[in-house]
């Protein structure tokens, strides 16, 4: 099987093949001397059977949110409890009509936006007890691959990947992009912004990394 990770500062998260989740915290004994196998991984615990088919993107917060996306179009929200390293479910709905790639949390915890092969962009509220219907839509022209919230604070904004390169949205301006990048020459299939400076790094299909200044 494969998996998706997204990491937080205390769990790493791993979305598998077979539609389950599995929750792990990295040993925290300093790391061995190079040359030297990979640290081991304890593992917390398992969602079973979260999708229907492969797990293909997940997300996690420090506000203890988890969510995750499949094959089978359907987001699933998570909510750590209490003093455990288990999960309780708070949402589940078929979000896409394509299988989703992406997902992020906005830093703030009360959104995440999801990314799919149907070409939309939807904006998520975490504080309603049901995922009944997005908070917003964006409609584009090619497969979102990757995403992330803009955490410049000035910037209320979503980076995407696309087939055709990186994509910049203003949510008040919903579907008219602000910035367009087609200079990969290959699919953006990677963004992640730093919580800590106004940089983003991007991977795509050319195999080449960048990184930005916003």
């Amino acid at each position: 099987s494969t998996s998706r990770t997204q990491s937080s500062d205390r769990i790493i998260i791993a979305g598998c093949m077979d539609g389950q989740v599995h929750v792990y915290s990295p040993l925290d004994s300093p790391p061995p001397p190079s040359p030297s196998p990979p640290p081991h991984l304890t593992l917390l615990s398992t969602l079973d059977t979260v999708h229907y088919g492969p797990v293909s993107a997940v997300a996690s917060s420090n506000t203890d949110l988890l969510v995750t996306g499949g094959w089978d179009q359907r987001i699933n929200l998570f909510k750590l409890k209490e003093g455990s390293h288990s999960f309780t479910t708070v949402g589940s709905i078929v979000a896409h009509y394509k299988q989703i790639n992406c997902l992020a949390i906005h830093k703030g915890g009360t959104m995440f936006a999801s990314g799919s092969q149907d070409t939309d962009i939807k904006t998520w509220d975490t504080r309603t007890s049901i995922l009944s219907k997005p908070s917003l839509t964006i409609s584009s022209d090619s497969p979102i691959f990757a995403l992330d919230w803009s955490h410049v604070s000035s910037i209320d904004a979503i980076v995407t990947g696309q087939e055709d390169g990186l994509y910049i949205y203003d949510l008040r301006k919903t579907n008219i992009p602000v910035f367009v990048d087609n200079s990969f020459g290959a699919e953006v299939k990677s963004i992640s912004f730093s919580k800590l400076t106004q940089h983003m790094a991007v991977g795509s299909d050319s195999g080449e990394a960048c990184v930005f200044d916003v």
